[in-house]
């Protein structure tokens, strides 16, 4: 086997076992949409309000921009 075909291998196995770990509880799963964000992130900001909450709300592009 050469270089190139090893290579491929060891990369698709290494993607295939990624996905193998990918799955949460049900509970988890449920928290999407309402405490956490599309992505898993959570939607509440911290308790001084220099982080606000996540609404998903476009804010414009910033001034230096």
């Amino acid at each position: 086997m050469n270089r190139k075909q090893l290579s491929t291998i060891l990369t698709l196995g290494l993607m295939a076992a990624g996905t193998a770990f990918a799955k949460v509880p049900a509970a988890e799963a449920d928290k999407l949409g309402k405490e956490l964000t599309c992505t898993g992130a959570i939607k509440a900001g911290n308790a001084d309000g220099s982080i606000p909450a996540f609404t998903g709300k476009i804010l414009g592009v910033p001034p230096d921009v």
